[in-house]
């Protein structure tokens, strides 16, 4: 009797980055609202500094178009809108969900290594909080 090859897919490991090294397009981590909801940020890019080197702490972050009462997950944040991009540090993740939860496909039409330049805000640690929670009490 001849068995099936099955492919085995590893899930992915929650961490919580201290700096950009592990950091991947396509990560995602839960963006606490209330006490019964969430919103998701995801990594849109890392950013390349002057001497075209990855930059250790800033990238650009993505709030995606999701709120839930359960942690977000790849089916239900895959294809939704982003609705706001900000370059922003790495302890945003740290001071909103703390963790790296997955990671999802980029669907969004964005090179996966960009430089800073002004058409994009920056913000600070606990803005992308500030606008998951306007963006769910409309």
């Amino acid at each position: 009797m001849q068995r099936s090859k099955q492919t085995f897919i590893p899930k992915m490991t929650s961490f919580s980055p201290k700096s950009t090294k592990y950091l991947q397009v396509g990560h995602f981590w839960m963006i606490p609202i209330d006490d019964r909801r969430c919103a998701c940020g995801v990594v849109l890019a890392l950013v390349k500094n002057g001497d075209g080197k990855l930059d250790s702490r800033s990238f650009l972050a993505g709030l995606v178009d999701w709120t839930g009462r359960t942690v977000p997950d790849e089916d239900s944040i895959q294809g939704r809108r982003i609705v706001v991009e900000r370059f922003t540090h790495i302890k945003t993740i740290q001071m909103s969900g703390g963790e790296v939860i997955g990671k999802v496909e980029p669907w969004w039409d964005r090179s996966s290594e960009i430089s800073k330049d002004d058409s994009i805000p920056s913000a600070g640690y606990n803005v992308l909080t500030i606008l998951a929670k306007k963006l769910a009490s409309t």
